[in-house]
Formats: structure tokens, C-alpha cells, sequence
């Protein structure tokens, strides 16, 4: 069952890069949808998987051409991932949409098998229900406990209930039905698509639904037998069966649980050797602890470089508590494409990340800033070694950032992450030259000048400076490669300042 959790809404992690911003995100959609995280770092990012291949936690990077079209919804080419491969245009979901609806369908009620037969003792089949081809009829599907097969005309194959389940004497069967009703199949393997729904797939078996080929996104049992339709939100799908939904919003590598992408086969049964029974079970066992308030988390990363008011467009006022699904002043609005009524439910959660190196929050656009609740994440010498070759790690990043302080401002500090992990004096030389410099000169503008004062190179003989200014012919600087692999030029950019505080402290 769902965990109850205090945090808000809507919130951003905000700092300096290197920060551990990533991580904490990844640890606060964890605590969100578990109640709790675990301490150790690869608990948390292995859990934090597990979620996201169920549905709950999904991830988004923005950038300056990112879309309403690609948040919420838009008009894309999409190829067929049935056999016929077809190229059409479709409204499809982005992934704030589609996260709602996942949020949205949490309240409905998953159970657990209804057949009391063994996993291994069952069939497995691939089917699609209208895909991307047809994604109406696919969500029908879903949200009405059903497989549909657009295959198969509009013969109603429940009067021919003497079919063999023996594949070639079935095929026989239904190409003599055909002949009977003058039906011309479009492809070769629609005989065969119609056999495996009709006849082959029995009450019990077990349907995988793809998003594509590399993707899972729903697995069932199916619970009833071969039914004809002619229920119009179907269209040309015609042939049904009704299915116990065990998760309609999974986002799982099918190599994962079927030990191979997906064909583009619209139905047809897995190699029993390949199916992952322990992911199966384990997917069965979560699938009746899900409850309406059962948190999702989407996680925005680098929020703002988006356009705030292009992405979210109306929805933006959606987000806000008292404005959510069952609150208070609930608002729904109509989609512009879809045409659907659309609401943000509740048990939904959003973290936002936002470097501010790139835009301090004041620059920020106001509807994210009043909408948002604002959590500041600072650089943290204390994570890093007092001892590593001698030089402090953490008196040497302290150093640094206090001068950036000085001569920039807080939000261009250098994050404890670029040197998370330094173990040797190897290994502070490579994130020096490679991270370190780089990140400075982006910061100051190869203003050289102050990059000295940074790294405190004016307070050190010349052999221990990290950048050297050559005065002829005018002024230019040039890197010391040589001084990379020195201690004491690392050493020298804290030892300043120690001595000005120990000077202070005994005055």
C-alpha cells in the first residue's frame, strides 16, 4: 500500500554544479514513493530503478527547444509496431501526460491472478492492442479490461467454436471460413493472428504489451473467452477478449522480462525458455499494493532552460495543490490536440533540478517561482578526504569557493562532486585539468586575472602556480602542465587562508 508522505507537491533542488543534485533527486522520489530511503548509495539507485520500470518515477531533461508538444501532447510520425510497418501522424502523450494518466489509474483496482495455475504451466503471448497505429483504441483497452484484434474482418469467429487448437489444422479451418465469406486477407500473416487470438490463447494465459519494440508496458491475464464486437470506440477491431490487468503503466526493457526486444507482430506466443519468471513474480506480487494515493514522482531536470509558460502552456495553474484532481477548486482544461479533458491528480509529485550557474532563481520565470517550493543544495567539503597525498581536500575546495564568493558570487561555486572519488594525487591532477580549470574558465570568462586569485596562484612561487602570466608583448596566460602532480601547489590554495584565520582567531 501507497506510504504517506509530507513533502510538497511541486518542489526544486537548487545549487551549484556538482552539488549531488542528480542523487538527491533520486533519493527524494525514492523516500516519496517508499515512505523512506535507504543510506547506501546503490540501495537507493537500485530501488529508485525498480520504480522506474514500474511507472512510478519518470525522468525529463529540458532544453531550449523543448515543447508543449513534447510535455504534454503533440501531433508525431509514428511507425506501426504491428507488421505492416505503416508511417502515420498521431496525437501522442508526452511524458507529463502520460504520467498523469498513470497517477490517474492508480485508483482503479489491480488484483491478482484469478487462476490458480503455476506461471510456467500458463502461455505467453505478445499482443498489440492498436499501438501507435491506433493509440484510441489501445487506451480503450486498457482502461476497459481488454485485448482487441484488428485482424480477421468482421466475421464473428464465436460460431466456429470446432477450430483446432493444432496449428495447421486451424489455419485449414479458418481459410476455409474465409473462402465461405468471400474474405480476402490483407496480409499472410493474418490467418495466423486470428488463430492465436481465437483458438491457440486460452483463459489463464498471460498477454505482454508493448510501447514499441524495446519496451513493456503492460502485462495481463486473460480471463475470458473469443468475443465479437462491434462497440464503435473499437472501430475495425472487432475480436476481443477480456483480460485482468496486472500493471497498464509499466516502462520495462523487454529484454528484461522476454529476453528480446518485441516483434512487430501484432500477436504471437514467447519461447516459454526466455520469459524472467522471477521478475514475473515479483511483478505479480506489487501489483495489488497499488491504492489511489499511491505517489508518482516526475523528476525535471535543468527545469530552467526550458520556457516555463511554452511547456506547461494552461496546464501551469493545474499543478498548484488546491487547483489538483479531487481538491477543493479542481480545474480541468481541454487539450488542444486530443480534444480530452485533462486534470493533474493528487498523488502526483514533481522535482525539479536547477544549476545556477546557468540562472539564479531571480531570473526565474514567476509562475514556476510561486508554484514551486525552493530547496537550496550548496557545496559540502565535509564529504570529501582531509588526506589524500597529504593535501586536504576538503580546507582546498572551502578555499576556492570562498574566493568565488568573493569574486563572483555563491551560485557559481565549485559542487563537492568533482572530487568525489579522488584517491591519489593521479587522480586530483585529472579532475583539475579536465573538470576544475575548464569549469573556471567558463565561469570567469577566461578572465585569467581572477582565476589566479581562485587557485591563489598570486600567494605561490612560480614553480608551484597553476597558470603563469608571461608579460611580452602585451599580457597572456598559459596553463603549467607540470604543477598538476605537485602537492604543494594544492596545498598553497588553502594555506593562505588558514594562516589568515589562525591569525584572526588570535587577535
Amino acid at each position: 500500500m501507497s506510504q504517506k508522505t509530507t513533502q510538497p507537491k511541486n518542489q526544486i533542488l537548487y545549487g551549484p554544479p556538482g552539488t549531488g543534485k542528480t542523487y538527491a533527486t533520486r533519493k527524494l522520489a525514492v523516500e516519496i514513493c517508499d515512505g523512506n530511503a535507504s543510506v547506501d548509495r546503490n540501495e537507493v539507485k537500485k530501488r529508485y530503478d525498480e520504480l522506474y520500470e514500474l511507472g512510478r518515477i519518470r525522468f525529463v531533461t529540458f532544453h531550449q527547444s523543448f515543447s508543449y508538444e513534447d510535455f504534454v501532447e503533440g501531433i508525431r510520425p509514428l511507425m506501426s509496431d504491428s507488421e505492416s510497418g505503416n508511417l502515420r501522424y498521431a496525437v501522442e502523450d508526452g511524458i507529463f501526460k502520460r504520467i498523469c494518466t498513470a497517477a490517474s489509474r492508480s485508483g482503479r483496482e489491480f488484483s491478482q491472478l484469478r487462476y490458480d495455475k503455476d506461471l510456467k504451466d500458463r502461455k505467453y503471448f505478445k499482443m498489440s492492442n492498436g499501438g501507435r497505429q491506433d493509440p484510441d483504441v489501445d487506451e480503450y483497452c486498457l482502461e476497459n479490461d481488454i485485448i482487441a484484434l484488428g485482424w480477421g474482418g468482421d466475421i464473428d469467429y464465436s460460431k466456429y467454436d470446432t477450430i483446432s487448437s493444432q496449428k495447421q489444422k486451424g489455419l485449414e479451418e479458418i481459410r476455409k471460413i474465409w473462402a465461405d465469406h468471400g474474405y480476402d486477407p490483407e496480409s499472410k500473416y493474418e490467418i495466423e493472428a486470428v488463430w492465436y487470438f481465437k483458438d491457440y490463447m486460452q483463459e489463464g494465459d498471460i498477454v505482454i504489451v508493448g510501447d514499441g519494440l524495446p519496451r513493456i508496458k503492460a502485462i495481463g491475464e486473460v480471463i475470458g473467452p473469443y468475443e465479437y464486437s462491434d462497440n464503435p470506440e473499437l472501430g475495425h477491431y472487432h475480436h476481443i477478449r477480456r483480460v485482468n490487468w496486472l500493471h497498464t503503466d509499466l516502462d520495462l526493457d523487454a529484454h528484461n522480462l522476454v529476453g528480446k526486444q518485441l516483434a512487430r507482430r501484432t500477436i504471437y506466443s514467447f519461447d516459454y525458455g526466455r520469459i524472467n519468471f522471477d521478475l514475473l513474480e515479483r511483478l505479480i506480487r506489487i501489483a495489488g499494493n497499488v491504492d489511489a494515493n499511491t505517489p508518482y514522482v516526475l523528476i525535471i531536470d535543468e527545469i530552467n532552460r526550458a520556457n516555463i509558460s511554452k511547456v506547461f502552456g494552461e496546464l501551469i495553474t493545474l499543478i498548484e495543490d488546491d487547483k489538483r484532481l479531487g481538491a477543493e477548486e479542481e480545474i480541468k482544461v481541454r487539450l488542444p490536440y486530443s480534444r480530452e479533458d485533462f486534470g493533474v491528480p493528487s498523488n502526483l509529485y514533481i522535482i525539479g533540478t536547477m544549476n545556477t550557474a546557468d540562472r539564479s532563481i531571480a531570473m526565474l520565470d514567476t509562475a514556476l517561482r510561486r508554484r514551486f517550493t525552493f530547496r537550496e543544495i550548496m557545496p559540502d567539503p565535509s564529504l570529501l578526504s582531509d588526506n589524500v597525498g597529504g593535501i586536504n581536500l576538503r580546507a582546498m575546495l572551502a578555499g576556492m569557493n570562498h574566493r568565488i564568493e568573493i569574486l563572483y558570487d555563491r551560485d557559481h561555486t565549485i559542487g563537492h562532486a568533482y572530487l568525489m572519488g579522488v584517491k591519489s594525487l593521479d587522480d586530483l591532477a585529472d579532475r583539475f585539468e579536465n573538470k576544475i580549470i575548464p569549469l573556471l574558465q567558463e565561469y570567469f570568462f577566461d578572465d585569467w586575472e581572477r582565476i589566479l586569485k581562485v587557485l591563489a596562484d598570486e600567494q605561490k612561487p612560480e614553480d608551484l602556480q597553476f597558470v603563469h602570466k608571461i608579460e611580452k608583448d602585451g599580457v597572456r596566460y598559459e596553463l603549467n602542465p607540470g604543477v598538476f602532480r605537485k602537492p604543494q601547489a594544492y596545498i598553497g590554495i588553502y594555506a593562505s587562508l588558514e594562516a589568515e584565520q589562525k591569525a584572526g582567531d588570535e587577535e
